[in-house]
């Protein structure tokens, strides 16, 4: 019975332990993309698309790519996407669509990157579980979908 209780507060120490470096990591990249969003004025723009229902813009700093952004209007909805890149690696990613009409968000989610992979997943101000098939789902998409944005980006 002893060797039970000590197995339970051992495994809640790790997931305690799990979940306060995946909050370091939150908080750092946070910090890095904050830091590419401020410093804006001071990188190359690529105009990709420009038209009347939206525009796809790339920044980049020594040809170094730094973000993209997306800005969409779909009927009654605007939906802007933000990627952010360090060292040539998506970090952060965030997407907001708003009801034109209310001004009312209707979906805001931030995902988080560590060598390109997807460690967090926050989804209108929730977590989403790692563990989750939808969680598996959105990695491997991403995984696929980076390469897209990087072959679309200037060399």
């Amino acid at each position: 019975m002893k060797r039970i209780i000590v197995a339970i507060i051992v495994g809640l120490l790790c997931i305690q332990g799990m979940f306060a470096q995946t909050e370091k990591q939150i908080s750092a990249i946070d910090k890095q993309w904050q830091k590419i969003k401020s410093n804006i004025s001071s990188f190359t723009k690529e105009v990709k698309v420009e038209n009347n229902t939206g525009y796809r813009f790339v920044y980049s700093k020594d040809k170094e790519l730094q973000m993209i952004t997306v800005s969409y209007k779909d009927q009654d909805v605007d939906k802007k996407v933000f990627w952010y890149f360090v060292n040539g690696k998506m970090i952060y990613s965030e997407q907001t669509w708003t009801n034109t009409s209310t001004g009312k968000i209707v979906d805001n989610e931030k995902f988080y990157f560590d060598n390109e992979r997807l460690f967090a997943w926050i989804k209108d101000n929730k977590s989403i579980d790692t563990a989750s098939n939808d969680f598996k789902k959105a990695d491997n998409e991403f995984v696929s979908y980076v390469v897209k944005l990087k072959e679309d980006s200037p060399k």
